[in-house]
């Protein structure tokens, strides 16, 4: 994720959970410019020009000049139409990873498909996007939030804590306090 040393090897499955290496080697990764990365689709963030959610990115952007305008177009979408599914926590299986179709269709997601349709939807008109995990103080259980990259600065983003905020009618900002957020995966 990002500029450096990669380590890549082909495993050969012997038998049940067993490999063995056939091969490996290490390639050097160095971009003119890291963020790239983050606008591309990803397993947890997948995406291309066919979703209903990317082609709802695109209208919303439609005349939008610079990335804090479209920025600030899809961060409202998404937390006026978005809410949280309290259910689904309880019915996940252990490979659940988010549909962002499933979750414009629905209009309900837990914390990881709120960031996965951000990030998707950002990265879709060219906004480096993070999708990050970890905990934060707005929740009691392990979270996901967003990074976004706006004037060359990493701004963290969280849409399922806003939309909450906006349905209760409570004052809130788009951009968090990094104090408030450890991080301990990123995408």
């Amino acid at each position: 994720m990002g500029n450096g040393n990669y380590n890549i090897r082909l495993l050969e499955q012997l038998t049940g959970n067993q490999y063995k290496v056939i091969g490996e080697e290490t390639v050097q990764l160095n971009l003119n410019d890291s963020k790239t990365i983050y606008l591309n689709s990803i397993q947890n963030i997948d995406w291309s020009d066919t979703n209903q959610a990317i082609r709802k990115a695109k209208e919303l952007t439609k005349g939008a000049t610079t990335d804090d305008e479209k920025v600030k177009r899809i961060y409202e979408y998404v937390i006026s139409h978005i809410k949280y599914d309290s259910n689904q926590p309880f019915n996940l299986s252990t490979d659940y990873l988010p549909q962002i179709d499933r979750t414009i269709v629905s209009q309900k997601d837990i914390c990881y498909g709120y960031a996965s349709l951000f990030a998707a939807m950002l990265r879709s008109v060219d906004v480096p996007t993070k999708l990050v995990m970890g905990e934060s103080s707005y929740v009691k259980t392990y979270h996901a939030w967003n990074e976004v990259n706006i004037n060359n600065q990493w701004v963290i983003i969280d849409t399922t804590v806003d939309a909450a905020l906006k349905s209760g009618k409570q004052k809130f900002a788009m951009a968090k306090e990094p104090s408030k957020y450890t991080k301990t995966k990123q995408y």
